[in-house]
């Protein structure tokens, strides 16, 4: 199966309390357990979980392949040749769609806690207002202090979330898509939610999503000690620093433009806002990772091939 954006799609009638779980991975390890901590988690809530694989080596499709023949007709397997979150979201948006009244989104390196999505689901029932509802973390060194500036000034977590089913449809309605290549992906849906869509119209309102403390997941901390851990760290810094020009140019476009005015894809458009406009670090060793990011933007545009979505 072949789908992309703007195809039929299938459908199907939302239920309350209704979930779609979409967990997106990248030769992450851990997806069968993280799965198996999703099912542990969703108390009855789930009808549909869709594994995203972008960007990964053949024996990691086929092993989320077998997934499949473990968990029957609830888990769906998708591929993605690039390796983009964002497209991968936009792919589910756009291609996948089948119409669920919560949409759930998981890391893959994550194992989400017994009740967290019941949680989080149970947070926008009772709030009608809401948009979205996130988790937040409770591990790792920076937790606590992360989990105190999203209660005070909003804002998703990538690694657990829940969007409205009605608010998704929003989004397909408006053509809003992420730009291929945005690292801060979560950052821009957080920032689609507080505003309702709407950032030339609508002030930044906090409250349009429901941070839910109760609602968390573990992970394997990287090792000092794992070679291959402190290379993923270092491909993180260089990410993270990338993210500053992100920011900077989001917001040059949507307070003028709105969010239907964010290219299809980023770097062509993001290097040249680079050249034109200073980004200041925050410290020495910030600016050297920035210095790495911008050497890397590359304003090539990925081939059809890789952008498709096929079913396996």
């Amino acid at each position: 199966m072949n789908t992309q954006p703007g195809n039929a799609s299938v459908q199907i009638s939302a239920r309350p309390g209704d979930c779609g779980v979409v967990v997106f991975t990248r030769n992450e390890d851990g997806l069968a357990e993280c799965i198996e901590s999703i099912l542990g988690s969703e108390g009855g809530l789930i009808s549909r979980i869709y594994v995203i694989v972008n960007g990964s080596s053949g024996s990691f499709v086929r092993e989320a392949h077998l997934l499949k023949t473990r968990y029957g007709g609830v888990l769906r397997v998708f591929e993605i040749k690039l390796g983009d979150k964002s497209h991968a979201w936009n792919q589910y948006v756009y291609g996948v769609h089948e119409d669920h009244a919560f949409h759930v989104f998981v890391d893959a390196y994550v194992r989400v806690k017994p009740n967290a999505i019941a949680l989080l689901v149970e947070a926008l029932q009772r709030n009608a207002r809401a948009v979205a509802a996130t988790g937040v973390p409770s591990v790792g060194r920076q937790a606590a202090a992360l989990a105190a500036e999203m209660n005070l000034r909003g804002g998703l977590h990538g690694s657990l979330h829940v969007l409205r089913g009605s608010f998704v449809e929003r989004i397909r309605a408006a053509g809003i898509r992420l730009p291929t290549g945005l690292y801060r992906g979560d950052g821009l849906i957080g920032s689609m939610a507080m505003h309702d869509l709407a950032p030339l119209e609508t002030s930044f309102d906090k409250t349009l999503i429901e941070v839910v403390h109760g609602a968390t997941w573990d992970f394997d901390p990287l090792s000092p000690f794992n070679l291959a851990d402190m290379k993923r760290h270092w491909r993180r810094r260089i990410r993270q620093a990338r993210g500053r020009y992100e920011n900077a140019y989001l917001k040059t476009r949507i307070y003028t433009g709105g969010y239907t005015s964010l290219p299809m894809h980023l770097d062509e458009a993001l290097l040249e806002f680079t050249r034109n406009t200073p980004v200041k670090a925050r410290s020495a060793d910030e600016a050297f990772f920035m210095w790495l990011a911008r050497r890397e933007i590359n304003p090539a545009v990925p081939s059809d091939e890789a952008l498709q979505i096929h079913e396996i």
